[in-house]
């Protein structure tokens, strides 16, 4: 973050740590940052990765070994909502694009992936890309009045995240992407060893639903 914070251009505004609606049920998204630019705004999801990062659109292959789920979908599917949730607060922002980003901001991180050239970026590229606006041709531009929506919502609506996520016995640590179940995957630890839970909405008192 403090590295955004110090290299943006300065006609670029920097929101950290928002968490948005997502859905009914009660549905969040966290966002590490979100940047307004005075063309597009950037949903941006911060991954410290050290060294080369291999992979394509479903895994990703870490130095060390460690194979992750591709941070990719997630984050296209909470620029997706956030542009939902402009569009809901104003009508005028209904031309604003949002791009995701995936940046890994680890100093020594370096990556090699099979896609994706316009969404995963290290400390090299990052800021120049983002200060290019001949790169982004779905940004139309954005008006005062437009900044001014757009910051409303944000500050109004979005909420600084509990950082202690916790269902039961089991740590939160990353929402998955809605692949049109009917539960909400999360991926978690449970006295330190990693699982995936599924979890379901019950509607009404039913004890055997909620047993």
């Amino acid at each position: 973050i403090e590295f955004l914070r110090t290299h943006l251009p300065s006609d670029c505004e920097l929101i950290t740590n928002v968490e948005l609606r997502a859905g009914g049920a009660g549905r969040t998204f966290e966002h590490d940052a979100i940047v307004v630019c005075p063309y597009m705004v950037f949903a941006i999801e911060l991954k410290n990765y050290s060294g080369l990062t291999r992979g394509n659109r479903d895994r990703w292959y870490l130095e060390g070994g460690q194979v992750v789920q591709s941070p990719v979908p997630l984050q296209s599917q909470k620029a997706r909502v956030l542009k939902g949730l402009l569009q809901d607060q104003h009508f005028s922002l209904r031309d604003v694009w949002v791009q995701p980003i995936v940046f890994l901001s680890n100093r020594n991180a370096t990556c090699e992936l099979t896609a994706y050239g316009d969404i995963v970026f290290t400390r090299a590229d990052l800021i120049a890309a983002l200060a290019d606006r001949r790169r982004w041709p779905q940004g139309k531009g954005i008006t005062r009045k437009q900044h001014q929506e757009i910051m409303k919502l944000l500050l109004d609506q979005g909420s600084v995240p509990e950082l202690d996520q916790r269902l039961g016995p089991f740590q939160l640590t990353e929402q998955l992407p809605d692949r049109g179940t009917h539960y909400v995957a999360w991926r978690g630890t449970r006295h330190g060893k990693p699982r995936t839970l599924h979890v379901y909405e019950v509607r009404g008192g039913d004890p055997k639903a909620r047993a």
